[in-house]
């Protein structure tokens, strides 16, 4: 039973991370914005996961569950490698080899960077509180 309970946790919060990725994106669309919006969604999915792996294993008042529904489930339905791949995959195939690296290599590096000042940022707090 428990093993149950972990799988709906996991897939309630991916379904929240979705659908809220999706709503980033739709507004992305409708502001025209010169980047693909799934660069910030990871970028920011890379800082969150930083910050709130550090802060769930540092303090350990979230039980597991909880942790599986933020982590794996939320934050995990909400950031998109698979799409950043196809969409540095769609730019090479058109011809746009640089932009195609420039897009991953990029987000690859801010999001390693993002998801390290995420846990600096944890650790800031944990000392404050």
């Amino acid at each position: 039973m428990k093993a149950l309970w972990d799988i709906l946790a996991v897939g309630l919060g991916g379904a929240a991370g979705t659908l809220l990725r999706h709503g980033i994106e739709l507004r992305a669309q409708a502001l025209s914005l010169s980047i693909p919006a799934v660069a910030g969604i990871n970028i920011l999915g890379a800082f969150m996961i930083g910050l709130w792996m550090t802060l769930l294993l540092e303090r350990a008042h979230l039980s597991p569950r909880w942790r599986l529904l933020l982590t794996t489930g939320l934050l995990g339905g909400f950031t998109t490698f698979g799409t950043l791949m196809a969409e540095g995959g769609g730019l090479m195939r058109q011809g746009d080899v640089a932009g195609g690296l420039v897009l991953i290599g990029g987000e690859v590096l801010l999001g390693l960077l993002a998801t390290l000042f995420g846990m600096s940022a944890a650790r800031l707090l944990r000392r404050q509180a």
